[in-house]
């Protein structure tokens, strides 16, 4: 990137867009794809609340004292809106079963994970918010952090050690909260600013398989609804966030290729919502290609006949292979969910990969765990596509087709009705599924009528009876 700084001009336009952004700008398919966001996020938040950890980051939350205002999904306690932002935001990433905005066909970062949370918690700290105000947030807030996230020229796992899907994340969560809250164009900078100040995110965690992956998430909203907290009562914060000499890129893609135009390349006409993806299986992106390729062999062969599974990928593969002594001996569920090899073990012996593939019964199977132990994965630099080879024990090779747009890609969406069945498996899941059962009538209050209920009945509709 360049040495000279920016002017401001930049980051004026995006808080003027995010704070002046009116319900009757936006076109039926944007807000359509502000619902499906919102539908796919609670479910996935709920189900995580059951995941291991959630307990524990509840009790924390509540046990941190302060006004009771927003709801925790799944268990029905109420926190300060930050704190309940913490745990929802960190629920939806736990089963690594997040919306994504796709980089090309092959990887991408969640966006809805930080934005959705954040809103409700604000949403419902404020009072019955509409639901075209709520649709209105998450639009806006969407389309700021995709755009900030995609900037960076492949500044992925392998290239840098800052992970974009948790570094953003707290501008999205930022640019919701500062929606809801009404904030103008002034404070909204401000509040963008203050959101500068805490971004952080990184690959570790992945590595070493650690519960705090999915923090990092919770840490960005909390951070985000406290920025724009702390803007409302007239704390500055730094004005050029994105472009000033020390600023976002600068700073953390100093060595890397950033697209400064396209972050306000059509801001207000063209909104980045509409390119959300939804994935189609709970485990890290850049496997879903694979996973699909290998679908595609279903019924040619017999689990038991498999003695070699090779993949051929692209760089982006890297994240889930290596190191690879985990990936295909899976220390818990974390690991698994970034294991190609886990994935496809899952795949010939199941045909999919689902939320049980990740609990204590699914990683002591030794079925799953012998066939991880055959799958070898070839990175073949930016090939944009997957493949997979079995070879079978009559000595045999079966080939898969290439598959370059997964299942979940905007290309290759998923069906309001396969979003509707996900929320409704994500509600089985979560810690008081047979206390929820209204809940299940989310999706068609979401997608069907003019509007959608206000937060207050949303809220109602998520608690425990």
């Amino acid at each position: 990137m360049s040495e000279r700084t920016g002017d401001g001009n930049m980051e004026r336009a995006i808080s003027k867009h995010i704070a002046t952004v009116k319900r009757e700008e936006l076109s039926p398919a944007v807000t359509m794809s502000a619902r499906r966001e919102l539908v796919w996020c609670i479910g996935t938040a709920i189900a995580g609340a059951s995941a291991p950890g959630s307990a524990a980051v509840r009790d924390f939350a509540t046990e941190s004292g302060g006004r009771t205002e927003s709801t925790i999904l799944g268990f029905g306690d109420r926190a300060p809106a930050h704190m309940a932002g913490l745990a929802n935001a960190t629920y939806a990433k736990a089963h690594e079963y997040e919306d994504k905005i796709w980089i090309g066909n092959t990887h991408g970062y969640g966006v809805g994970m930080a934005v959705v949370p954040a809103a409700l918690a604000v949403a419902e700290r404020k009072g019955s918010v509409s639901g075209d105000a709520l649709l209105t947030a998450i639009a806006v807030a969407t389309d700021v952090h995709a755009r900030l996230l995609a900037a960076p020229i492949d500044a992925t796992f392998g290239k840098s050690g800052w992970n974009s899907a948790y570094l953003f994340s707290v501008f999205g969560a930022t640019a919701a909260a500062a929606k809801i809250m009404e904030l103008d164009a002034a404070a909204t900078q401000n509040a963008m600013g203050l959101a500068y100040a805490q971004a952080a995110g990184n690959y570790q965690g992945q590595i070493e398989g650690v519960l705090g992956v999915r923090l990092q998430l919770g840490f960005a909203v909390r951070n985000g609804i406290m920025a724009a907290d702390l803007a409302a009562r007239g704390i500055t914060g730094i004005q050029q966030f994105l472009t000033g000499r020390y600023a976002l890129y600068p700073l953390y893609f100093g060595d890397k290729e950033v697209d400064l135009e396209s972050v306000t390349a059509g801001l207000g006409t063209e909104y980045r919502g509409e390119r959300l993806g939804f994935k189609g299986y709970p485990c890290g992106l850049v496997a879903h290609p694979a996973i699909d390729a290998l679908r595609t062999l279903a019924g040619t062969y017999a689990p038991e006949d498999v003695v070699a599974v090779r993949v051929f990928g692209d760089e982006h593969m890297r994240i889930m292979t290596d190191p690879r002594d985990v990936r295909k001996n899976p220390r818990n569920f974390i690991d698994a969910q970034f294991s190609i090899p886990w994935a496809l073990a899952c795949v010939i012996v199941d045909g999919t990969v689902q939320l049980r593939h990740f609990e204590p019964p699914a990683l002591g199977d030794q079925r799953y765990r012998a066939l991880a132990q055959v799958v070898d994965v070839t990175l073949e630099g930016s090939r944009g596509s997957s493949c997979v080879e079995l070879e079978l024990r009559d000595g045999r090779t079966l080939r898969s087709i290439d598959v370059k747009v997964a299942h979940g890609h905007p290309d290759n969406p998923l069906s309001n009705a396969e979003i509707g069945e996900v929320f409704r498996d994500c509600l089985a899941f979560g810690p008081n599924s047979k206390a929820m059962a209204q809940a299940a009538r989310l999706p068609e209050l979401v997608f069907e009528g003019d509007s959608i209920p206000d937060t207050a009945e949303l809220m109602e509709l998520l608690r425990p009876a």
